[in-house]
């Protein structure tokens, strides 16, 4: 784990997600108020997903962290659905980190007396 990938201000469950985004393809690129104006294109938790203007990628921001993934690269990126299958699958990245996060997280034993 590299830890230029990784801004500091991150919980370690936003890293843990962030990681995830890095495994599909997403680069950290620094603090997004450094970087142009997006459009949303959806949420999952804290993680905000975004198309940068004039360029053919997604954006992933979290906390003021932005990773993107450039998509003009890929085959196929001009198909129709491309963009949105794209997007569903950097969701379903952190939806996975999320739910094994919260797998282990110790259970507590309730008691009626």
């Amino acid at each position: 784990m590299k830890t230029s990938n990784f801004p500091c201000w991150l919980t370690p469950g936003e890293l843990e997600q962030a990681q995830a985004l890095l495994d599909l393809g997403f680069v950290y690129c620094g603090d997004a108020d450094d970087f142009c104006g997006s459009e949303p294109c959806g949420k999952v938790q804290n993680w905000e997903f975004a198309t940068a203007f004039g360029e053919v990628c997604l954006d992933a921001i979290c906390n003021g962290a932005l990773y993107s993934w450039c998509l003009e690269t890929h085959p196929n990126f001009d198909d129709d659905g491309f963009f949105k299958t794209r997007l569903q699958e950097a969701k379903n990245a952190i939806k996975k980190a999320i739910k094994k996060q919260n797998e282990a997280l110790p259970h507590k034993q309730l008691s009626l007396f």
